[in-house]
């Protein structure tokens, strides 16, 4: 495969997470079917990998079920990775070299943006987290972790992995940064988070021995707390709820709230997360920072929404009764 040149290597380091794995996906995938470098990419090497992304054969296994194969890639994937190539080439460093985006001229899939999105209303939320609310340990864990789908729009394999050192205070203010960021408002929690997080450690017993490395989100289960000889603790600490474990209680709680579980999903809150600070009066830009997106991503999941600073967070908590 054609080694990328660090500044490429650089700019998808960059990026969120997320973003990162898929972008990089699409570079390694180019530069392996071209075997070129960036400065030598044409448009008709574009072309041949596009075509061939839709004209490839797919192997892959579904849970319970044989191998299945499919031919070619979903538009919706080409489109993103098309995107991957767009975005570097737009970038500073590959305008100073004077390198052209052999992707720009080719017709791309058209995909409706954030087609199907749902995003939850004001009551509905509220419905959801009445039915999440519990006194036991793991009550007030699931409590918390939905609390923190809803307002800060993490995606849950976040959440999943937030670890103690990862919050960071000065005075009364708490950040949640995600990694290579400094910790702007963007990324700040909200002291109704920041209370059900600690009410929820010191529930378990753990606030005042939690040490950096532990994650927040453990994997104590119910059946713990019905054995007289094990404790609730008694689960690995170490060992953070899965991303499966979490879609699981967001759907088990939008039942008990009366909601369709199959329209209620970790990705669901996510975009909620956008539209209610949208509501709450904050701008494009502070959304595309709280979400790690792009604002051209941005502006089409609020385009979406309108179809269906602390000052924000403020009335954001104030919409949800918090």
């Amino acid at each position: 495969m054609q080694r990328s040149p660090l500044p490429l290597s650089e700019w998808l380091n960059s990026l969120p997470p997320n973003t990162q794995r898929s972008y990089r996906a699409a570079w390694e995938d180019l530069l392996c079917f071209t075997g070129k470098s960036l400065a030598e990419l044409s448009v008709e090497d574009a072309a041949r990998w596009l075509h061939d992304l839709a004209q490839r054969s797919i192997v892959g296994v579904r849970r319970g079920k044989r191998d299945w194969h499919r031919r070619g890639y979903a538009e919706t994937t080409i489109a993103q990775w098309c995107s991957a190539i767009s975005a570097f080439y737009a970038s500073a460093y590959a305008a100073n070299q004077g390198w052209r985006n052999p992707i720009l001229v080719i017709v791309r899939p058209k995909v409706p943006s954030y087609a199907g999105t749902r995003f939850l209303t004001i009551d509905e939320i509220r419905a959801l987290l009445r039915a999440v609310r519990e006194e036991s340990i793991i009550g007030r864990r699931n409590y918390i972790l939905i609390l923190i789908l809803i307002i800060t729009g993490r995606r849950s394999s976040e959440v999943c992995r937030m670890r103690w050192s990862d919050l960071r205070r000065d005075g009364e203010r708490v950040w949640w940064p995600r990694p290579g960021s400094s910790g702007g408002d963007a990324e700040r929690l909200p002291p109704s988070a920041w209370r059900a997080i600690t009410d929820y450690l010191a529930a378990a017993g753990r606030l005042e021995s939690i040490r950096d490395e532990e994650f927040i989100f453990t994997a104590v289960t119910a059946n713990a707390s019905r054995l007289p000889s094990v404790g609730e603790r008694s689960a690995d600490e170490n060992r953070p709820l899965s991303e499966r474990e979490v879609a699981r209680l967001v759907k088990r709680y939008a039942r008990l709230a009366g909601l369709d579980p199959r329209k209620v999903t970790p990705t669901t809150l996510r975009h909620t997360a956008a539209k209610l600070r949208r509501e709450a009066g904050d701008s494009v830009s502070g959304i595309s920072a709280l979400l790690g997106i792009s604002a051209a991503s941005t502006h089409a999941l609020l385009r979406r929404a309108s179809e269906a600073g602390q000052g924000a967070w403020v009335r954001v908590e104030a919409l949800l009764g918090l």
